[in-house]
């Protein structure tokens, strides 16, 4: 019988919830649901961002003693019927276990790291005149994981709030530096509000 997950002790197991049909989970750390399967919350811990280092390490190689534990096992209860000396044969050939920190095989990206992502992104899709849901859609969401898993695309919603604001504010300050800094400056109109104003006034 193979060993109990240790992965229940980061996740709650929340039951059934309307519109699933499936039992869900609850990471203990970031709060997030998912469908209460242990190889799903184990992708999600590897690239949860609010679990410690520590705790990746000492669940991920803690998991990996119980697999190698298990695989000597079973070689160990197919070797009883061999010799003593072919059984200590295949002992003396058994690859030792390496221990190998787990954080090299994650992607991991750090909150500034993801702020100034967001920034970058939001600048273009600005200055490209695309549509806030540009970031919703899936093969650009796909593109994107596939470059970057850890990075997460800005929602059309933070798009025309928060970092519109911060965008504006950013070039407003760099035009107003611009003017301050400038020893002459020049007026140009278009004419179609010339001719507008002409007949505005005249």
């Amino acid at each position: 019988m193979p060993p109990l997950s240790k992965i229940w002790s980061h996740f709650t197991k929340l039951g059934h919830e309307a519109t699933y049909k499936q039992e869900r989970a609850q990471c203990n750390y970031c709060s997030h649901k998912l469908l209460a399967a242990a190889n799903r919350c184990e992708q999600h811990l590897k690239k949860c961002t609010k679990v410690s280092h520590h705790v990746l390490n000492e669940y991920f190689q803690q998991n990996q003693n119980i697999i190698t534990q298990s695989s000597q096992s079973e070689n160990s209860i197919s070797s009883t019927s061999s010799t003593s000396s072919s059984f200590s044969s295949s002992l003396s050939q058994a690859t030792p276990l390496v221990n190998t920190s787990i954080i090299n095989f994650i992607d991991r990206i750090s909150s500034a790291e993801q702020q100034e992502f967001e920034i970058l992104f939001a600048t273009a899709i600005f200055s490209c005149g695309l549509h806030f849901s540009f970031s919703e859609l899936k093969p650009i969401r796909d593109i994107f994981y596939s470059i970057r898993p850890a990075l997460k695309l800005p929602s059309r919603k933070k798009l025309s709030t928060d970092l519109l604001k911060h965008v504006f504010e950013t070039t407003k300050n760099q035009v107003t530096e611009l003017i301050n800094s400038a020893e002459s400056l020049c007026l140009i109109c278009d004419g179609w509000y010339i001719f507008y104003l002409f007949f505005l006034y005249f």
